[in-house]
């Protein structure tokens, strides 16, 4: 889909049903038409696996959490306003 219709940044969950999310990142980072897509990585892993993630190609990580939802999203809303503001900001 993300090759049909290329969006201006993909939220992607680590746990799919039917392909893990990693696949799906190095599928999206090897292709040409989806490679320069920021991809914000959303999941129940530890922060540990932040590092591996950027270095496969995401652009930030935020940790799906209780927390997560008790503080109104701040920290997914921050990662796609950042994205967003950096993409806005390349293009003048």
């Amino acid at each position: 889909m993300a090759q049909k219709q290329i969006p201006n940044l993909i939220l992607l969950d680590m746990m799919l049903p039917k392909v893990p999310g990693l696949e799906v990142l190095r599928a999206l980072k090897q292709e040409g038409t989806t490679k320069d897509i920021p991809v914000i990585i959303l999941t129940g892993l530890s922060e540990r696996n932040a590092d591996r993630l950027l270095q496969e190609g995401a652009i930030s990580y935020v940790e799906k959490s209780d927390t997560l939802l008790e503080k109104d999203g701040a920290a997914l809303i921050q990662a796609v306003t950042r994205v967003i503001g950096n993409a806005a900001g390349s293009k003048s």
